[in-house]
């Protein structure tokens, strides 16, 4: 944890100092890139499926709720990779115990600014998120590959089939320069990744996010 607020310390440091004036009056929109250390909470019955790291990449668009107040209100897609590699004492690469998920998603939040001064404000943030998962990609201790979403995998291999559709909370926080955003954020699914007799777990996850915003 301490590194990861080192990293994002860093990045308000670097922002600030390329800041110019910019503040959203009642609507922007945004590119970002994303990065989160994912788990699933839990989890029971295995060890080697849990803190992943996922990679995103997504598009908002914002809009002023209330004239003069600055909540927004803002929707948006987001693309994201969510991968893990684990190493034991007989299989040893990513072809023996590789893991890899693949979807969509659409993030709608509620968000507080707070200018600070003409270039720099603080935010709050919390909304929903829906996620549809295309694929997935697994190999665990040599077994050959299979998709946990996959009904025909799910029989052969003997595990309760993945849900694709999941759904969850989030709230974080934020500072702005300029155009430039910098956020940390918490996950954590309503809806569960698996049913089974020892397996009822939910995503959850710490995300970092870079974004830009005109």
């Amino acid at each position: 944890m301490k590194k990861y607020l080192f990293v994002f310390a860093a990045l308000l440091i670097c922002s600030a100092a390329f800041a110019q004036s910019y503040m959203p009056q009642d609507s922007y929109e945004e590119v970002y890139v994303k990065y989160a250390t994912k788990g699933l909470k839990g989890l029971e019955g295995t060890e080697n499926v849990h803190n992943f790291n996922s990679y995103s990449v997504g598009y908002a668009h914002g809009m002023q709720i209330v004239e003069d107040v600055p909540v927004f209100f803002a929707a948006g897609v987001e693309f994201q990779y969510i991968t893990k590699y684990t190493k034991n004492d007989f299989f040893e690469t990513r072809k023996h115990n590789g893991y890899n998920f693949f979807g969509t998603g659409i993030p709608v939040n509620f968000i507080y600014m707070l200018p600070l001064n003409n270039s720099i404000h603080f935010e709050v943030n919390g909304g929903i998120n829906a996620m549809y998962y295309w694929t997935s990609s697994f190999r665990e201790d040599g077994m050959e590959e299979y998709d946990v979403f996959c009904r025909t995998d799910s029989h052969t291999y003997d595990f309760p089939q993945a849900h694709r559709f999941q759904a969850g909370w989030n709230a974080g926080i934020g500072f702005q320069f300029a155009h430039v955003r910098l956020g940390i954020q918490y996950n954590q699914d309503f809806t569960k990744l698996m049913n089974g007799d020892y397996v009822k777990n939910r995503w959850r996850s710490l995300d970092f996010t870079l974004g830009w915003r005109f």
